[in-house]
């Protein structure tokens, strides 16, 4: 009694949601002017950077929808190439550019 056991024989549903492809959302932008300072290490984004006004996503949110999962040319002025990566109800990849400035030097 109270026992959920699939005897043999038995037929079961399951349903599977298929994750929604992070290259195909709509949405995805950096925004004009937005930029990163080079700091003399390697630039690593955070939550900080995605939102409105800075790396547009769609509607997903950084964390629950997608991670970055990489950087390229990441540590001196110029665009650097960001993986993202969808996790959650999301899978595959998106790629956006960034611009890194130069670092300022104060007298």
């Amino acid at each position: 009694a109270g026992t959920n056991a699939i005897t043999e024989g038995e037929s079961v549903s399951v349903d599977i949601t298929p994750a929604q492809n992070l290259a195909k959302v709509k949405g995805v932008s950096v925004t004009k002017g937005y930029t990163k300072q080079y700091n003399g290490s390697a630039i690593i984004l955070d939550a900080d950077d995605f939102g409105t006004g800075k790396i547009v996503v769609g509607t997903l949110e950084y964390g629950t929808d997608f991670k970055v999962a990489g950087y390229k040319n990441n540590i001196k002025k110029g665009t650097m190439t960001v993986t993202l990566q969808g996790i959650g109800d999301y899978s595959g990849t998106k790629v956006v550019k960034v611009k890194i400035d130069a670092k300022t030097i104060t007298k």
